[in-house]
């Protein structure tokens, strides 16, 4: 077992599912009790939120997965999964 950490400023964390390569993915939660998707791979953990494209109006903050997430959009309500693939910070 190993603590993963929180997001800074966060209060805690859960992990929700991990892959064959120990990527992790879950959430972690503020004092408020907001939480924001995360994804820990190769000992860092990344705010999913930050990767979804400026001006987006999805919102990964809900129910992760494995290596599978699900989004809302936050203009009508509709639900999108999306597949969690770490990458080397270029794209690829």
């Amino acid at each position: 077992m190993r603590d993963l950490h929180t997001l800074s400023g966060d209060v805690a964390s859960v992990g929700l599912g991990i892959n064959d390569m120990g990527d992790v993915v879950g959430v972690s939660i503020d004092a408020s009790g907001h939480l924001r998707a995360v994804l820990w791979h190769d000992g860092g953990m990344t705010d999913l939120s930050k990767v979804v494209p400026s001006g987006s109006t999805l919102n990964t903050s809900i129910r992760v997965a494995r290596s599978s997430a699900r989004a809302i959009d936050l203009t009508n309500g509709n639900f999108h999964a999306f597949k969690l693939t770490p990458c080397d910070g270029d794209g690829r």
